[in-house]
């Protein structure tokens, strides 16, 4: 009898992206006080982020601080955002549950984003020591981000196993759930209570099978047959 593979998100499922974003304000605050003599970005960027701004938050801080031109500096701190180490941890539940499978079921981590991005976040939660393959999906191009089945077949190939015998554990049904369910992965959305994506409603399809509010519960289900 072989065991179960389960997978996991990263963002929002095993790690708190906005601890993720915040560390990344810090960075580009010492950033901007060190090498452009501008300062206040990391206070009023949590605030503005915090009150919902998103996609020109870097724009929108710099012209409150009195940046004339923030379109000829974004770009700078935007790759020391992506750049930087960030400050971050597990989830309570995910620290306990990887350290509770880990030995017990073959384990993996499909997760988009920024490649060099990702890759710090997984060294910074000591991930590779957790579980058995990490599948950062931008190592295979953009367009191969989830619902892409290729990262998914991609871990498949890797374990030789078949759809039946994986579990893949997400917070976001917008692309994490439709592809796996099509390929006959068993799925379960943790829904956060402040997570950025878990309370979207998606078309039929893109639900996950079952829905948790702590991945301490995963282990209470039974497992698929994997004979």
């Amino acid at each position: 009898m072989n065991q179960p593979i389960i997978v996991f998100d990263l963002d929002d499922t095993l790690t708190r992206e906005r601890d993720f974003v915040f560390s990344g304000f810090h960075a580009v605050g010492e950033y901007l006080d060190t090498h452009h003599q501008i300062h206040g970005f990391e206070a009023l960027s949590k605030e503005l982020f915090a009150a919902g701004l998103r996609g020109t938050v870097f724009d929108q801080t710099l012209l409150r601080l009195g940046h004339s031109a923030p379109a000829l500096l974004v770009p700078e701190l935007v790759e020391v955002y992506r750049a930087h180490k960030p400050s971050i941890t597990l989830f309570e539940d995910a620290s306990e549950i990887l350290h509770r499978f880990k030995g017990r079921f073959p384990m993996a981590i499909i997760t988009d984003g920024y490649l060099q991005t990702q890759r710090h976040k997984i060294e910074a939660l000591g991930l590779h020591r957790l579980v058995d393959y990490v599948l950062c999906t931008d190592q295979l191009g953009r367009e191969h981000w989830k619902p892409s089945p290729v990262p998914y077949q991609h871990v498949m190939d890797h374990f030789g196993r078949s759809g039946q015998q994986f579990t893949y554990i997400g917070d976001n049904p917008q692309k994490d759930f439709v592809t796996a369910r099509q390929l006959g992965w068993r799925t379960i959305q943790i829904q956060r209570p402040h997570a950025e994506y878990a309370h979207r409603d998606v078309p039929a399809g893109y639900q996950a099978d079952q829905i948790l509010t702590d991945l301490r519960d995963v282990s209470a289900h039974e497992w698929p047959s994997s004979e």
